[in-house]
């Protein structure tokens, strides 16, 4: 949950903070002792045998992410002494505990980002809590129900469970206060996922059948992209 397969602040720009290779250089004449992708001796002078065409190394040419057209190196997100970042970015490696406290304090935001760790947490405490409720349903009607037997007129017998208590409406009720009193929040939330992957948060409307759900929750795994950063409002 906590692997946005990212670092805070994108490193220097290079994925996985990759290095340049560094040349070896012997201490005889300046020549190098070994000259990877056609690199230049010191001094600008040619050593014999060397290819004419200089080619840059790999990590020079960069990944196809930084070429395409508009890209921008990633914005540095700044954080406070104890590490989390301001409510405006995402907050990447966020544990249970701040993802919730982080849903609540961004309610009804619909600009920014949020980090895999944000949407997944919280989507992770909303099953618990259906989970529950579910089950005490389920309990209630058990406990307090009987069970009927009957026999069609093909001589099939079925048993259908009843119950005269109406205990089991309030762990309904509760769960249907929880699903609207949270429905914006997670429209939300779902808003600032997308824009993470830097996707438009008009895809979230696809929640309005279950396919549309699917699709929505492949969206959420996608790993961040730095260009939603475009969506970010360090002013608000």
């Amino acid at each position: 949950m906590s692997d946005d397969g990212t670092n805070q602040g994108w490193g220097n720009g290079r994925p996985n903070g990759q290095q340049p290779p560094q040349p070896q250089w012997s201490g005889q004449q300046g020549w190098a002792q070994q000259a990877p992708g056609g690199q230049q001796a010191p001094g600008g002078t040619q050593a014999p045998g060397w290819p004419q065409q200089q080619q840059a190394p790999a990590w020079q040419q960069g990944p196809g992410w930084q070429q395409q057209p508009g890209w921008q190196p990633p914005r540095p997100i700044p954080l406070d002494e104890a590490g989390v970042p301001p409510l405006w970015a995402p907050w990447y490696g966020a544990g249970i505990g701040d993802a919730i406290g982080r849903f609540f304090r961004k309610y009804g935001r619909f600009d920014g980002r949020a980090s895999r760790s944000e949407f997944w947490w919280w989507f992770l405490t909303n099953a618990i809590i259906a989970a529950i409720l579910g089950a005490a349903v389920a309990v209630i009607v058990t406990t307090t129900g009987t069970r009927e037997m009957s026999t069609d007129v093909y001589g099939r017998t079925t048993s259908q469970l009843d119950t005269d208590s109406i205990w089991w409406l309030i762990p309904i009720w509760l769960w249907a206060a929880w699903f609207l009193g949270t429905a914006v929040g997670n429209i939300a939330l779902m808003v600032r996922r997308l824009h993470d992957v830097n996707l438009s948060g008009f895809f979230a409307f696809f929640f309005v059948n279950t396919l549309g759900w699917i699709v929505l929750w492949v969206m959420a795994m996608l790993a961040p992209n730095p260009n939603g950063q475009r969506f970010d409002r360090p002013q608000g």
